[in-house]
């Protein structure tokens, strides 16, 4: 990424303060994550509890020279000071202007954009989906779990012309939410995940939760999901035309995708016939949680033409995402299933199915902390 500060002026349609002809090649948020100063656009956004703004001064301290900013009255000493003076596009809502800046960098690109949301499983479907697939076609994601209002453009304003497939996760907690993520992300694919009770205490009904994260689908050329779920089957099928959907299943042969699973010690063998293309792979691990994420990442990965022989060596090397039902060999001949990464009862249960799998140990105990989902 590299634009002219006048340049995002204008994509802004903001006030331009100060030197305009600053290049930004970097984008930060927090005055901590500043590792680079120059080429650094520092991005003063008000939250609830904190305003990016009363960091302006940190930040011009630390060299950076580039802002976007509800108001420059922070820097108006700055701006008069004929050397290393500062430039300053001011907007009326920072977050917006982020937002309007990432969804203007995410048109210049024409290869695929994968859309992934759901109420489980974003984040891990994202990382195995982009293993199997950065293999065969440089791919761009979200760092982490970056899948919110401010995460989703940060995320997307790292795509460049070197990438071939982008997968970006995108996370909501309320009504309106996904409107403006689907701006900023477009996508020409969407992959539906688990839908689970994550989130449910700002929607009236678990379908009003489905029809809002539907709408980041709403212009996709296809749409994968698992059409075991009979609710979220329902929804779709109502919302989306046949030739845009391909349902995969592990119960109904007649799916686009059809697996067919076998447990064995620690491991699941899988055979899928994709169109009537038939192939076998292996998964290391046994949790239905995990073996759901995971075909929703093959089956993506089928739908951008990876060789099967490719699905097969990359899934039964899937990595382990940390603090996401990731086991770890303690002392005194234990083991810790560490899932702090979510705190919702949906992934409660998931972990705690996990965790009655293992047969290894007589005496299981529960940390945990307060979940503050209603």
């Amino acid at each position: 990424m590299k634009y002219r500060l006048e340049a995002i002026r204008d994509i802004l349609k903001g006030r331009m303060l100060g030197d305009g002809s600053l290049a930004c090649t970097d984008i930060a948020l927090d005055t901590r994550t500043i590792t680079h100063a120059e080429g650094t656009l520092f991005v003063a956004i008000r939250g609830a509890q904190h305003d990016g703004h009363n960091f302006v001064k940190e930040a011009y301290r630390a060299g950076v020279r580039m802002f976007i900013l509800e108001d420059a009255t922070p820097l108006n000493e700055e701006l008069t000071n004929a050397n290393n003076k500062p430039g300053v596009v001011v907007v009326e809502d920072s977050l917006a202007g982020l937002q309007t800046f990432a969804a203007a960098h995410r048109r210049q690109f024409l290869y695929p954009v994968v859309g992934v949301t759901g109420s489980n499983g974003k984040t891990i479907v994202k990382e195995w989906a982009t293993h199997i697939i950065d293999t065969q076609l440089s791919t761009i994601r979200n760092p982490r779990s970056y899948n919110s209002q401010v995460g989703v453009p940060l995320s997307v304003l790292l795509m460049e012309n070197v990438h071939q497939v982008a997968i970006f996760e995108a996370g909501i907690s309320q009504r309106s939410e996904m409107n403006r993520l689907k701006e900023i992300l477009e996508p020409n694919i969407g992959v539906l995940t688990n839908i689970g009770k994550a989130h449910q205490e700002n929607f009236a009904s678990s379908k009003e939760k489905l029809q809002e994260k539907l709408k980041l689908f709403s212009d996709v050329d296809m749409l994968i999901y698992c059409q075991d779920q009979e609710e979220v089957h329902q929804q779709v099928v109502e919302a989306f035309s046949e030739d845009h959907l391909m349902a995969w299943s592990m119960q109904n042969s007649t799916a686009d995708v059809f697996y067919q699973l076998k447990k064995q010690k620690g491991k699941t063998v899988c055979k899928a016939s994709f169109y009537g293309n038939v192939f076998a792979f292996t998964l290391p691990f046994t949790s239905s949680a995990l073996v759901e994420d995971a075909l929703h990442a093959i089956t993506l990965s089928a739908a951008l033409n990876i060789p099967a022989e490719v699905i097969q060596k990359s899934a039964a090397r899937l990595p382990q995402i940390a603090m996401r039902l990731e086991m770890v060999q303690g002392i005194h001949d234990c083991t810790l299933i560490n899932d702090s990464y979510n705190s919702d009862l949906n992934s409660l249960a998931i972990a705690l199915n996990l965790l009655v799998q293992q047969n290894q140990h007589d005496r299981k105990t529960l940390i945990l902390s307060d979940i503050l989902q209603k």
